[in-house]
């Protein structure tokens, strides 16, 4: 699914709608996340709290999935990445959302880099999805 909602904001790009491409990007990361942690989770917690888990916000599902993962939050793990994508895609998308702001061309180019960047170093095997 995450990767369809990657499909769907290049079609977005290239209709220059920038605003849903960014929608559609932080959306396809949130999938991402959550199958991500659930895969990797599976042999380290039951499923009903990994299940419990995937309901929290997902800046919650990246701190508390990441420590049950890694022993660590991603914000320290990818510090400058995670960064990156919370202010160039997660508060942009949320903006958008909650107060309509336009998204210009290096607005959305800058929230696609960041997306693929962290998507990349969480897991490097998706690089063969770009």
């Amino acid at each position: 699914m995450w990767r369809k909602l990657l499909a769907s904001s290049k079609e977005h790009q290239l209709g220059q709608d920038f605003r849903q491409e960014v929608v559609d990007l932080e959306s396809a990361f949130e999938v991402f996340v959550g199958k991500y942690l659930g895969k990797n989770l599976k042999n380290k917690l039951r499923d009903e709290l990994i299940n419990w888990m995937l309901k929290f916000s997902i800046e919650e599902q990246l701190k508390a999935g990441f420590i049950a993962l890694t022993g660590k939050p991603l914000h320290e793990l990818e510090p400058k990445a995670y960064i990156r994508w919370q202010k160039s895609v997660k508060e942009l998308r949320d903006h958008i959302v909650h107060r309509g702001v336009s998204v210009t061309d290096g607005q959305a180019r800058e929230a696609r880099e960041a997306t693929f960047d962290l998507i990349t170093r969480i897991d490097p095997t998706t690089i063969n999805y770009f």
